[in-house]
């Protein structure tokens, strides 16, 4: 706690979560807290954890793997339609 006369500059605090088991579990926390803290009006509040920065990477990882795995799919059926005349074929070798 930083004090200047009466008024309080600044404090930091600690909190303990509990039942938290996997990764989607603390992509939720992150978020939660993050939209918690920016309702505040009273004054300015941040939270931080030396961890966030692994659950907003979990949270990059899931979105950019789905991305990435979409747009592969798209190319191999491209690639595969114009190499294999049959349009049936070439959808099981994308799919395969």
């Amino acid at each position: 706690v930083t004090l200047t006369g009466d008024v309080i500059h600044a404090s930091r605090f600690f909190i303990q979560t509990i039942g938290i088991a996997n990764a989607s579990k603390e992509i939720e926390m992150l978020k939660g807290l993050k939209a918690i803290a920016g309702k505040c009006s009273v004054a300015s509040l941040s939270v931080y954890n030396h961890e966030f920065i692994y659950f907003h990477q979990y949270n990059v990882v899931v979105s950019s793997t789905i991305k990435n795995v979409s747009v592969i799919t798209a190319v191999m059926l491209v690639v595969s339609l114009l190499l294999i005349p049959n349009p049936i074929c070439s959808l099981w070798v994308t799919c395969s």
